[in-house]
């Protein structure tokens, strides 16, 4: 199996390429480093805001949309956080998932994630899927636990607040995703 260069962000200089250089390979390492370098930040954001007050709510409501999977794509990331911290309580975010044909295949975390009012305002949980590490994960949160790490093409998913604090505000939901 091959090996792939290390991405790296590179400068390539005209007189590594002009007409009358010699291209070694360096320069190719370069060039090649620079494209996985571009490669390794292609992204796909999906944005799920819930803004002032927020309940709890189901796959019937739709509230914050539905989005289709145009292509392929893996989870690199997600992330929870809250604005304004409730007087009790967790808020606690899943998705319903279909497929192509849109049969639902279940919720995408098997254990959603969740931050407790106790957390306090401005708090934020997550998970880096591509590093196997936790993004501020701690007391009073939870990370969550993907059941899909990779969403099909003609996929798509439904949001829905499965447990909300007592009069928290403003809760936010980004998941990243890496074309495969």
């Amino acid at each position: 199996m091959a090996t792939p260069i290390t991405p790296q962000r590179n400068t390539v200089f005209v007189e590594e390429v002009d007409a009358k250089s010699a291209i070694s390979e360096t320069t190719f390492r370069r060039i090649g480093g620079s494209i996985n370098f571009i490669i390794n930040k292609i992204f796909d954001r999906l944005f799920f805001e819930w803004s002032g007050f927020y309940k709890v709510t189901s796959v019937s409501d739709g509230m914050n949309g539905y989005r289709y999977i145009y292509r392929q794509s893996d989870i690199s990331w997600y992330v929870l956080s809250n604005n304004i911290a409730g007087s009790s309580g967790n808020s606690e975010v899943n998705f319903d998932v279909y497929d192509e044909t849109n049969t639902l295949l279940g919720d995408l975390f098997s254990i959603a994630p969740s931050i407790s009012s106790a957390a306090g305002s401005r708090a934020v949980v997550g998970r880096d899927v591509d590093n196997s590490s936790d993004i501020e994960s701690g007391a009073n949160k939870v990370v969550g636990t993907l059941n899909y790490t990779t969403l099909n093409s003609g996929w798509s998913l439904v949001p829905k607040i499965t447990s909300a604090q007592v009069d928290g505000r403003n809760l936010f939901f980004e998941l990243i995703l890496k074309e495969q």
